[in-house]
């Protein structure tokens, strides 16, 4: 009972289909200006498929390979220079207080400023960090060119003129290396000792 109950049905369907088909294939009449009756070909309705997205490429930004030491890039940093084959790029200044006076930090404090600079996105990056003492070297090495040149204290003073780095004392991680950036010298100095800090990425 169930077969043939399914049969019918099947049946019906398809008898259905074919009577939409034929309706929609029958000519359609209509009235002239003379009131005859006249009979036209029904025109199948043409459905024009909308027009596909614009799908923008995304823009990728080009990267520079005729860097010269000093130069300023779009975004706010500044290329030091390579340091075993590596690109090092400064932040634009030194860590400053709001009314721009120099921050000065112990060791502890500088690498909290990095992380604070990191979660905020300073400049559009994420990956600041104190310097070694040979980034910071690199720093001095550079200071005078392009965009660098005036942006760091060379008057010698203490302790702002001096300038901390991530490198901890050969003996002791109570030192950590420091570079004075007036004439270059380097010294070991107390983690407890405030002074200048400039951070750098890459």
């Amino acid at each position: 009972m169930s077969e043939a109950s399914d049969i019918l049905n099947a049946l019906h369907a398809a008898s259905a289909r074919k009577r939409k088909r034929l309706k929609e294939q029958a000519p359609i009449s209509t009235f002239d200006a003379d009131g005859k009756l006249v009979w036209h070909r029904r025109e199948k309705l043409q459905v024009e498929a909308p027009p596909a997205p614009v799908v923008q490429k995304e823009q990728v930004p080009a990267v520079a390979t005729n860097l010269q030491v000093g130069d300023k890039i779009d975004d706010g940093t500044v290329y030091a220079g390579e340091l075993s084959g590596k690109k090092i790029f400064a932040a634009p200044e030194d860590a400053k207080l709001a009314n721009q006076c120099a921050l000065l930090m112990t060791f502890n404090e500088a690498a909290r400023y990095a992380e604070t600079q990191n979660k905020e996105n300073y400049c559009g990056h994420n990956d600041w960090r104190v310097p070694t003492v040979d980034e910071l070297n690199l720093l001095y090495i550079s200071k005078d060119k392009g965009f660098l040149k005036g942006k760091f204290d060379e008057t010698g003073e203490s302790p702002s003129g001096w300038y901390g780095s991530s490198s901890t004392g050969d003996y002791s991680n109570d030192f950590v290396k420091s570079q004075r950036f007036s004439n270059g010298t380097q010294v070991v100095f107390n983690n407890m000792r405030r002074m200048s800090v400039r951070l750098v990425r890459g």
